[in-house]
């Protein structure tokens, strides 16, 4: 097999050439520092000098040593400068050709900054990574960004790109050999037998499992029943390759991989393999995934139908109160004169009692005639009205026995939905709650038909005393439904798990095993650049450090009357003003755009792409093939038609010179979420790389970004898709949640429920790609938790939300409260800090970091089990009591920062912003999603950002041509400010719809991007 093609000609430049520098970035690098000057000592010619500078000032900014005649021109001439050393007495041919001086020079660097040369130890640990990268089927290009990262992290000097290429090129043969290998030595006639009755010899007739590619996402009783039909064949074809997927050991991700590749293909292309293990690799693989999906997917389902019943229960139960509210009243106003009564009694039979001029006799007959007369005055109640009818609705009041018998109604109906699933469904014995399994065992065994043998012990003592009738006969429909809900609860609360799930396994079974964890520790934590927080006492004495100094620093600022912004009420709390940022009257950026007049969409993206090539990095899904690419106007029709919402046949209809079956089939194996976001990534970078998106930090070496969500409308049936009344009334709808940088990129997008806590997504955003580092990150308070301060603290971003009340958020201290009381301070912690619970589930709390940061888990699948418990999980416990230190300390200096405080503000503009953005490009079908899968999707979110950012750098790139057109440096000064207070997410400029003519775009670029990227505005900046 030829080596794979991983990077484009520009990647690979920018990869095995040395980093081009700015002035300030030549004189950061190649800086004289304590490490350096020993090593220039001895060295005594002015080329040997130069040299050293310049591999070590590389080696710094990239890990990397390059070959010598690629050193750039103005790098030597800047060392030169530096030593005072004319230019013409360097030679650069001369050092090339002695090898060992340069060699030698490169182990000294290495030895200076104590990292290891690539040798054969780095190797076999390289080649380890790269063996369980590939198992994984990540993409050879993350391969390569995440493993130089990995090298850099592990102080290992990073290889060259032609290295990486031919390894992974290796490894992928390997490792796709072995699992071929292991199918031949494993597979059974039967399954052999099983495999081949999915596929017809006639490729004429329909093939078994072509309905099995569809996933239900109906709640209609018939299409789950259908449903459960397809799965049951599925798990029949599961249960009959069991043996020979153990052997194989595929990761959720190969398994993916493969079942992947089967449901794009055609059944001509599965018939057509030469290699019948292989054929039979993908079709185990695709039916482990859909075993796996579809439990998944039931268990979706599940808790639709059953939330869906028991809102059903409690809406007709306030009806039945309200239409019931008048007898209510009235019954309760009988119990409160009955009670009077009975209080008169009591008190006439005591005045008898007290009485002393009374025989004890007198007093007895006295007694009595009381008693008598309260007697006979209850009869006349009792025959002027049904008393003891009156009574037993008093009680059932009391017991709430309406409630069960409107959930014994309901459950009727939702047993069409759910038995069905339950009887499909695999639990995981070993980590559920025994007494719910044990009762769906019994369901399961008994097929349904429930006796007065089913087990009650998972029922509470309420439920207990009311299912069973008045002859002790089991009422089985409530039981059912009670059932139900019991393991709906016991779901969602991570109590009753499956054995094959994605999604709903055991919080343990997510995290790196124990066995594992023992063994690898210290590499595993090394690896995930965890290294610092080894030592929990250590840690825990630096933040105690750090918050004390807080404290101290807010309270004198408040006591010297430095904090204007901050007042006190007569309770002691805070009101904390931040004024807004005052701009000059300048030129918006709209107007700056309005010269272009309209410009098609079709031309900003042929030009972003002939600047990015971003359509060089939609490659085939199969990693090895070869194939032809397809053109850039068939990536850009798919964007479009994806992005705007179109659709394909539309585009197809509405275009000229695109075929709409070329379109589909390109979209179909080219457009996956990692080569969008590949294409994403070259944008962003490039954005990065003009010196005007510099112009919107705050600060020059701090990357501040934010995240938000926005609801969607979903027009089919999704199981990902949820009420909303607030934004969906009486339909169903997604959030999109998306990040932005303040450049105003959008570098991360996921689609997630609208009824979903959207903080458990913020680590997934942050940790996702190469090209945003961030450095702080907002989000308003959907996003935030307490956890989140911790996660953020360990993969080294500063988490900055925007409060909403923040006077009410609780701050914590590693001191007893009064201790700051008596210091006379005014912001005061509102408890200790629990550093024991910290200190005992530390090492639970680094494997758990661990999993995230070596991407083995998402970070939201974590969380959102660790924090569905019905009881917190002390693991959750100590998680959120250390994101607790994290929270005050950011609290206290959100206090003293009004800038901090601003940016903040300003960040989450920008994503609030972007949020409109996305709707004008997503503009067709009433800005609704067609398509129920969350990977469909995300796959149109993508396309949508996509867009906005070629929108983004499109205008970035006009901008910086008015700067380079722009002689008079005033002018320039306005120009920037201008800039500066507005916006590059502007769209008013731009015509996103029409005929588009994909034979007319113009090849003739307006921008050249090396003038471009040559421009320097830090002379032209006004202060701040």
């Amino acid at each position: 097999m030829p080596r794979l093609s991983i990077l484009t000609k520009d990647e690979i430049n920018l990869f095995d050439k040395p980093p081009r520098f700015s002035p300030e970035q030549r004189q950061k690098y190649f800086s004289f520092n304590d490490k350096l000057i020993p090593l220039l000592k001895n060295l005594r010619s002015a080329t040997n000098k130069v040299c050293m500078i310049l591999q070590w000032g590389y080696f710094r900014a990239s890990g990397r040593f390059f070959l010598i005649d690629d050193f750039h021109l103005a790098d030597v001439r800047y060392v030169a400068h530096v030593l005072n050393t004319p230019l013409q007495d360097i030679n650069l041919t001369e050092y090339r050709e002695k090898r060992k001086i340069a060699f030698e020079h490169q182990r000294m660097i290495l030895a200076a900054m104590n990292f290891r040369p690539f040798d054969m130890e780095a190797k076999a640990w390289l080649q380890t990574q790269l063996e369980n990268l590939a198992i994984k089927h990540m993409q050879p290009r993350e391969m390569i960004y995440y493993l130089s990262s990995q090298c850099h992290q592990q102080q290992i000097e990073i290889p060259t790109y032609h290295y990486f290429a031919e390894r992974i090129t290796q490894i992928y043969n390997v490792v796709e050999n072995t699992l071929i290998q292991l199918v031949k030595n494993n597979i059974t006639p039967e399954q052999k037998e099983a495999f081949h009755s999915l596929l017809p010899s006639d490729p004429v007739k329909p093939f078994l499992f072509s309905d099995w590619k569809v996933y239900c996402h109906s709640l209609k009783a018939k299409d789950i029943q259908a449903d459960s039909e397809l799965f049951s064949q599925i798990k029949d074809v599961f249960y009959v390759a069991s043996q020979l997927l153990k052997a194989l050991q595929l990761s959720s991700s190969s398994s993916e991989y493969y079942a992947t590749w089967v449901k794009k293909a055609k059944l001509s292309q599965l018939l057509q393999m030469p290699d019948k293990a292989k054929l039979f690799l993908h079709l185990a693989a695709f039916i482990q995934h859909q075993f796996y999906s579809r439990q998944d997917a039931f268990i979706d389902i599940f808790l639709h139908s059953v939330q869906g019943a028991l809102n059903k229960a409690k809406n007709k139960r306030l009806t039945h109160e309200q239409l019931q509210r008048t007898e209510r009243t009235k019954l309760i106003q009988k119990l409160v004169d009955e009670k009077e009564q009975l209080e008169s009694l009591i008190l006439e039979i005591a005045n008898v009692i007290h009485v002393e001029t009374l025989s004890d006799s007198k007093k007895v007959s006295e007694v009595k005639l009381l008693i008598q007369q309260h007697q006979d005055l209850q009869k006349i109640f009792s025959q002027q009205e049904d008393y003891a009818g009156q009574k037993k609705k008093i009680k059932q009041l009391l017991t709430d026995n309406d409630y069960y018998e409107i959930l014994e109604e309901v459950s009727i109906s939702l047993q069409r939905y759910v038995n069905t699933i339950v009887k499909a469904l695999e639990f995981n014995q070993e980590s559920s709650d025994q007494n719910i399994i044990m009762a769906i065992q019994y369901f399961k065994n008994k097929e349904g038909n429930i006796d007065q043998e089913a087990p009650t012990s998972f029922l509470e003592a309420k439920q207990l005393a009311i299912i069973y009738d008045a002859s002790q006969k089991l009422r089985v429909s409530l039981y059912k439904i009670l059932l139900f809900s019991h393991m709906a609860s016991c779901i969602k609360s991570g109590s009753l798990t499956l054995s094959y799930s994605y999604r709903y396994k055991a919080i343990q079974d997510y995290l790196i095993s124990p066995e594992r964890w023992q063994s690898q520790k210290q590499q595993l934590i090394e690896s995930a650049g965890l290294t610092k927080f080894t030592d929990a006492n250590q840690v825990l004495v630096q933040l105690k450090t750090v918050l004390d100094k807080s404290y101290y620093q807010v309270n004198q600022e408040i006591m010297q009357n430095n904090n204007p912004h901050i007042r006190f009420e007569s309770d002691g709390k805070f009101i904390l003003a931040t004024p807004r940022v005052e701009k000059k009257n300048t030129e918006t950026i709209s107007d700056l755009l309005s010269d272009t007049s309209f410009v098609p969409i079709i031309q900003i993206l042929g030009d972003i792409n002939r600047v990015s090539q971003f359509a060089n990095s939609f490659k085939h899904y199969s990693i090895k093939n070869q194939k032809l690419k397809p053109t850039a106007e068939l990536i850009i029709a798919g964007l479009m038609a994806k992005g705007h919402n179109i659709g394909i046949n539309k585009i197809g209809h509405i275009s000229v010179g695109i075929n709409s079956n070329t379109l589909r089939q390109t979209v179909n194996w080219f457009f996956t979420l990692p080569n969008i976001q590949a294409a994403n990534h070259r944008i962003i970078a490039l954005i990065n790389k003009l010196a005007l998106s510099s112009v919107f930090r705050y600060k020059p070496e701090v990357t501040h970004t934010s995240s938000d969500g926005q609801k969607y409308y979903v027009a089919v049936d999704s199981l990902l898709a949820n009420y909303s009344f607030k934004y969906f009334g009486k339909d169903k709808g997604v959030s999109v949640y998306t990040f932005v940088d303040d450049k105003q990129s959008l570098f991360y997008s996921t689609v997630i429920s609208a009824s979903e806590r959207e903080a458990a997504y913020v680590v997934d955003g942050l940790l996702h790609n190469t090209v945003v580092k961030s450095n702080i990150h907002s989000t308003d308070m959907h996003g935030y938790t307490e956890s989140m301060f911790a996660a953020t603290h360990f993969i080294g971003t500063s988490f900055a939300p925007r409060f909403k009340q923040l006077n009410r958020q609780q701050i914590y201290s590693f001191s007893a409260r009064q201790t700051y009381v008596n210091k006379g301070y005014k912001i005061l912690p509102s408890r200790m800090i629990n550093s024991n619970l910290i200190r005992e589930y530390w090492d639970d709390i680094l494997r758990f970091m661990v999993t995230i940061k070596l991407k083995e888990t998402p970070a939201s699948i974590l969380f959102k089990r660790l924090s569905s418990y019905a009881k917190d999980h002390p693991l959750y416990q100590a998680i959120k009591e250390f994101g607790r230190i994290i929270k005050s300390q950011y609290i206290l200096t959100y206090i003293e920062d009004l800038k901090l405080r601003q940016e903040i503000e300003k960040q989450l503009n920008r994503v609030e912003l972007s949020n409109k953005f996305s709707k004008a490009v997503f503009f067709d079908k009433d800005h609704e999603f067609t398509v129920a899968s969350r990977e469909e999707q995300e796959i149109i979110t993508a396309c949508k950002s996509l867009i906005q950012n070629a929108i983004v750098l499109w205008n970035y790139m006009y901008l910086t041509q008015c700067l380079l057109n722009t002689k008079a440096d005033a002018e320039k000064q306005n120009l920037l400010a201008a800039v500066k207070n507005g916006s590059v997410m502007t769209w008013q400029h731009v015509n996103m719809r029409g005929e588009y003519d994909f034979t007319k775009i113009d090849n003739k670029s307006r921008f050249d991007l090396e003038k471009l990227l040559s421009l320097k505005i830090s002379s032209y900046m006004a202060p701040t």
